[in-house]
């Protein structure tokens, strides 16, 4: 548009205007250096746009109202923001713009209607020191949400850039701690130069370190392991010697193999997901841990988090209907009918069937593909091949199955953007209008063939592309891509009669999901309450004291029986969205009944009443531990089984990339560097870092043996120089570009190589576990054997013991009768769903309603007659809440203000230097407010998902 000519859409302008507080704070923390000057100049361009459109005389009101709310939230977010000041200037030259298309002289008014403008937009235009909240008013301002409470915006921090805000003494508390634990747990998961068992710094039971070992400090980890692991209830039975004889030998063997903690070509850029196992589980390990630290340190400041503002939630309410309203732009795949083709041959004709698979690339490109069952076999070997270091899972089983699904009445809806077009959009065809329909009418049930397949297939199709590395992958994208072909009449007819058939079953969680919403929602008060008894002091023991003396549910007080209705409608909902509601519901189904059917529940039952626990996991074990004619034992053949099979795939994998290589001495240069030591693996990543180059160009030029020649060093020299060159102008591609892989040779050299060393760790990895579970000490059983004999020992004789007495046999019967009633209840409710959510929901919570006194007596029996066992855990669990509650090493009121730290005493006393860390700090505030917001977009598209 330009000043005299041009329309438009002033509701987008709206959206966008609201979202420049927003753009404020995500501009200045993904880019310090540019960030306010970027958001300065479109917040400066959206403005003129309202000029122009005002001196056109198309301004809407709502459009002025946008603007001086955008005015108004930009400049609380600058004044609540440490580094932000230089924003107000932008917000000024704004504010200066919209008082001048104010009516005069009042500036209260926009073509004679009141409007939200500050009580003086000279104020903001020359002010330096007003926080725009008191310089703003609103005639119409939106009402809070009455269904959840507004929290306050965090205070301005008016006391300059070194006062200890409660929001700065609560996130510099929590770095400081992560940071401690991240330092303790990467010194006790490594093991040092002289290979000492880094569990000696743990304290006793444990051997201590030798005095020429390295200290290792770790307070966190010491209480840790004094006050909760010591403590647990069942470690009271294990050996002398377990800690120091058994656990610790086996941890510091554990480390000295160097299983790689990452992959050991590791580019800075390559995704998270590429991180190992190990390194996953410490840093869920680490969060915990903070979190729990976080809340058991106090201090003598006060603290605060950081909230949404109701203006957030308003402007993520308006985002979220703007991205719904897109909904169909987005990238979706479906499984939209089933094709049959009729093979002939000379004496007889064979019959198959594909699944059509549509891929929606934009609102009008889609593309169809036709894919038998094998092929999606074949696209799991082919994932496993092109990306070794992922867990690819296996197509769901094939299901022949027909489903009869009758048209229900609903008033009609429109299928004219989401109907399937007659062929693949890419040879240019359109979709016929006059094919587009809604239900309106009772007709019979018709029958879908194999529409239980179809639906696990999508599943799993939606399970691949929930994974980054193969959503971007060349071999799913042919897989999807590759080939379309064109839609008969009759299969256009097919694929309308499944997407109603998907219309209904969604319509159907979506009002099961709403019936448990409401229901649950009344009872929101009672469960609150409990979660106050429990929470105070001695809570838990509490509850269940009252659960050890009343064996009858009904005879709980009222708010408990409240909790026990929540506990029964949430399971209600979960066994419907496991059973019924979910794509792959038919595939686990079909497995619960097959596992149910080979349960040997009368031979379970009978063993367990005349057996001893103790005695039968003794035998247990032993027969496990037995090594025949001196062979393997069943517990070690149990453990190395898949790990053997995974042994095979690798090396069958590695034989074929290094036929690629075509060059046995590159590869065996491979090879060596990822079986060195980790001194020497971690000498080469040094050497990459300091030379600026990639790693495995340190790796071929390294002095051990292999040593490559001159005319190899040089082609590996020239495939890395070219391969750096590709992956720079993949990233510029970007990852949704249809690329094949390179087109040259030395390329794929070094992507082959690259590929080998991440082959050859994972190898390496698997046999070094297989080693360790086959690993022998002094003992004939060996160390891994004897710690898992200790294990089972320390935490299943007391359960079972318990158990016993709790007459588990009964409950084991129990237990078959539930399987039995829920395999019922799904078989009826099946159809039932899709006519009357109201009945399926009460089906399910009257299934799990005649079997709660069951499970009931058997927790009241396990908590009664456990002879003290379970006081005991409640106790040790109540340590958690107690800390959490009121603090580390405090019970009385007077310890509480002892044991409280002063943020003053360790933050320094120069300016310069203390206010450097608490900007580092506010940047850790704005990173967690982020978190917020994209956790509030989540949960609102949920929401809107189950209405």
């Amino acid at each position: 548009m330009t000043h005299e000519s041009g329309t438009i859409d002033q509701s987008i302008l709206r959206r966008a205007i609201g979202l420049a507080s927003s753009y404020l704070l995500t501009d200045t923390s993904t880019n310090s250096a540019g960030g306010i000057t970027s958001w300065q100049t479109g917040f400066n361009q959206i403005a003129d746009v309202v000029v122009a459109l005002h001196h056109r005389d198309e301004l809407e009101l709502e459009t002025f109202n946008e603007a001086s709310k955008a005015c108004s939230e930009c400049w609380s977010v600058a004044a609540t923001w440490r580094g932000l000041e230089d924003c107000r200037q932008g917000v000024r030259e704004v504010a200066g713009k919209l008082k001048n298309l104010l009516d005069e002289p009042n500036r209260r008014t926009y073509k004679g209607h009141k409007v939200y403008t500050p009580n003086n937009l000279s104020d903001i235009s020359h002010s330096h020191n007003h926080h725009p909240l008191h310089l703003f008013m609103s005639s119409s301002s939106r009402p809070a949400r009455p269904t959840r409470p507004v929290p306050a915006t965090p205070e301005a921090q008016k006391d300059g850039p070194i006062a200890v805000t409660p929001i700065r003494a609560h996130y510099l508390k929590k770095s400081l701690i992560q940071l401690q634990l991240r330092k303790e747990l990467d010194d006790i998961t490594n093991a040092p130069a002289d290979n000492a068992s880094t569990l000696a710094y743990l304290g006793p039971p444990f051997s201590p370190p030798q005095n020429s070992a390295q200290k290792l400090d770790l307070p966190f980890l010491r209480y840790m392991f004094r006050h909760f692991v010591l403590t647990f209830p069942f470690m009271a039975a294990a050996p002398k010697d377990f800690y120091s004889d058994k656990l610790q030998p086996f941890v510091a063997s554990v480390f000295a193999r160097n299983l790689s903690p990452t992959i050991l070509m590791e580019d800075a850029d390559e995704d998270e997901s590429a991180e190992a196992t190990r390194l996953k589980i410490l840093a869920k390990v680490e969060r915990n841990l903070t979190m729990l630290f976080n809340s058991s340190i106090k201090l003598v400041e006060p603290e605060q988090v950081v909230r949404l503002s109701q203006s957030d939630l308003d402007r993520l309410e308006r985002l979220m209907k703007n991205k719904r309203k897109k909904q169909r732009d987005v990238f979706d795949v479906n499984i939209v009918c089933i094709r049959t083709v009729t093979d002939k041959g000379r004496v007889r004709s064979r019959v198959h069937e594909e699944f059509i698979i549509r891929t929606r690339l934009s609102e009008d490109r889609e593309v169809c593909v036709s894919r038998r069952y094998g092929d999606f076999k074949t696209l799991a070997d082919e994932l496993r091949k092109a990306h070794p270091d992922e867990l690819v899972p296996f197509p769901p089983a094939k299901n022949r199955t027909a489903v009869d699904v009758a048209s229900p009445t609903l008033a009609p809806y429109n299928h004219s953007q989401d109907s399937l077009p007659q062929t693949s959009l890419t040879h240019g065809d359109n979709y016929d209008d006059s094919l587009h329909y809604g239900p309106s009418q009772s007709q019979p049930p018709e029958r879908l063939s194999r529409e239980k397949n179809r639906l696990t297939l999508r599943a799993y199709l939606h399970t691949l592309l929930a994974n980054p590395t193969f959503t971007s992958s060349p071999v799913l994208r042919s897989f999807l891509l590759s080939n379309p072909t064109r839609l008969t009449p009759t299969e256009q007819g097919d694929a309308r009669r499944r997407e109603e058939a998907d219309h209904i079953r969604d319509e159907s969680r979506k009002h099961f999901a709403r019936e448990i919403s409401i229901r649950i929602d009344a009872l929101r008060e009672s469960v609150r309450s409990v979660k106050g008894e429990i929470v105070g002091k001695d809570g838990l023991m509490h509850v269940f004291s009252i659960i050890k003396v009343t064996s009858n549910v009904e005879q709980l007080p009222k708010n408990y029986q409240a909790v026990i209705e929540w506990a029964r409608i949430s399971l209600a909902s979960t066994l419907f969205q496991t059973y019924v509601a979910s794509d792959n519901s038919s595939e686990t189904f079909a497995s619960l009944k097959r596992i149910h059917g080979l349960m040997p529940y009368f031979v379970l039952k009978a063993a367990l009443k005349i057996s001893n626990p103790v005695g039968m996991i003794r035998s247990a074990s032993h027969y496990l531990r037995y090594k025949p004619f001196g062979g393997r034992s069943l517990l070690q053949r149990m453990f190395t089984s898949s790990l053997s099979e995974e042994v095979k795939s690798l090396s069958t994998y590695i034989q074929q990339v290094s036929e690629k290589v075509g060059d046995p001495v590159l590869c065996n240069k491979v090879r060596a560097f990822v079986y060195a030591p980790r001194e020497v693996q971690d000498f080469y990543r040094a050497s990459a870092v300091t030379e600026n180059v990639h790693l495995l160009h340190v790796i071929m030029h390294g002095s051990e043996e292999p040593v490559l020649d001159r005319v190899q060093l040089a082609r590996i020299d020239r495939a890395g120089r070219k391969w750096e060159a590709w992956e720079r102008e993949r990233k510029k591609r970007g990852e949704d570009s249809d690329d094949e892989g390179p087109s040259d040779e030395d390329v794929w050299l070094f992507e082959d190589l690259r590929i080998l060393v991440r082959l050859h760790s994972r190898l390496r990895d698997r046999e070094q576990l297989i080693a360790l579970i086959f690993e022998l000490s002094t003992t004939p059983q060996g160390v891994t054997a004897e710690l898992l004999k200790d294990i089972i020992t320390i935490f299943y004789a007391p359960l079972a013991q318990v158990y016993r007495a709790a007459s588990i046999a009964d409950s084991v019967g129990d237990l078959q009768n539930f399987i039995n009633d829920l395999i019922r209840t799904v078989e009826q409710t099946e159809e039932l769903s899709q006519s009357d959510p109201t009945q399926t929901v009460q089906a399910f919570v009257d299934l799990v309603g005649r079997h709660e006194q069951a499970f009931y007596t058997f927790v009241h029996n396990v908590h009664s007659k456990g002879a003290g066992l379970f006081d005991g855990l409640m106790r040790w669990v109540e340590r958690f809440l107690t800390i959490a509650r009121d603090g580390v090493g405090a019970d009385t009121a007077a310890e509480k203000a002892a044991y409280k730290i002063s943020l003053e005493t360790l933050l320094p006393a120069g300016d310069e230097e203390r206010a450097a860390i608490l900007e580092e700090v506010d940047k850790v505030a704005r990173y967690h407010y982020a978190l917020k917001v994209v956790h509030e977009e989540r949960h609102r598209g949920i929401v809107h998902c189950t209405r």
